[in-house]
């Protein structure tokens, strides 16, 4: 029981430690810019399909490309 209790108590003080950080990286007049990609039901396909759908290299090429031009 002891280690169970050291042990959440170990992940809590990781986890508002680790917040309190995030937080001073924080600038309230500073524009932030996020970028969201999404992918849905790919199925593992690593190469383009009969139906000339793109596989994962495909679309790791995509992201890579993405990550450029948004990198600051």
């Amino acid at each position: 029981m002891k280690l169970l209790q050291r042990g959440v108590a170990l992940a809590l003080l990781t986890t508002f430690t680790l917040a309190s950080e995030t937080a001073l990286a924080y600038e309230q007049d500073k524009t932030y810019k996020i970028t969201v990609l999404h992918t849905n039901d790919h199925h593992g396909h690593f190469w383009r399909n009969e139906y000339g759908e793109y596989g994962l290299a495909a679309q790791k090429t995509l992201v890579d490309g993405i990550r450029k031009e948004v990198a600051c």
